[in-house]
């Protein structure tokens, strides 16, 4: 960076640029750990992990919805492995000779 731009030059924000950051930092990150907290609290792992695996899924739909964007075949095949990773979660192990089902 010093090489092609030099030494920063420290200035103010301008107030745009500060709310946009207090909304970042407060709504979204701050609101997404108490509600990533309260799901750990009330969910096994295992299920409160599939949120988790997901947000991919979500984020690729979003912009397709959203913003018209188009993704390749190469992007499909990615959320459609990520959603059958997420959906084998689902799947239930087999019984051992014990009786007990395997974890995982």
């Amino acid at each position: 960076m010093l090489v092609f731009e030099g030494v920063p030059v420290p200035k103010m924000l301008e107030a745009r640029t500060v709310a946009a950051l207090a909304f970042h930092i407060l709504g979204a990150q701050a609101l997404a750990y108490v509600l990533w907290f309260t799901v750990i609290a009330r969910l096994p792992a295992g299920i409160a992990s599939l949120g988790t695996l997901m947000v991919p899924a979500v984020g690729v739909l979003g912009s397709v919805l959203l913003l018209g964007e188009r993704p390749t075949p190469s992007d499909w095949l990615g959320l459609a492995l990520v959603i059958a990773a997420s959906g084998s979660i689902l799947i239930p192990g087999r019984a051992k000779a014990g009786g007990v089902a395997e974890a995982g």
